[in-house]
């Protein structure tokens, strides 16, 4: 009867370290993509900081 006592709490032990894993993965998944968003943004960002610098040098250049 302890054997099976064991071999049960073991069992749930693993599934709840599993059940965290896919967890923590998940969440790991969402900040990568979360991170992927804001450096597109701020690209995008620096993107346009450059092309308004270029069209005012453009502008005062002609």
């Amino acid at each position: 009867m302890n054997e099976t006592v064991n071999e049960t709490g073991l069992f749930d032990s693993y599934w709840a370290i599993l059940d965290t894993q896919i967890a923590t993965s998940a969440d790991i998944y969402q900040v990568e993509k979360n991170l992927e968003k804001r450096i597109e943004s701020n690209s995008n960002k620096i993107l346009a900081v450059i092309a308004i610098a270029v069209a005012f040098l453009a502008l005062f250049l002609s």
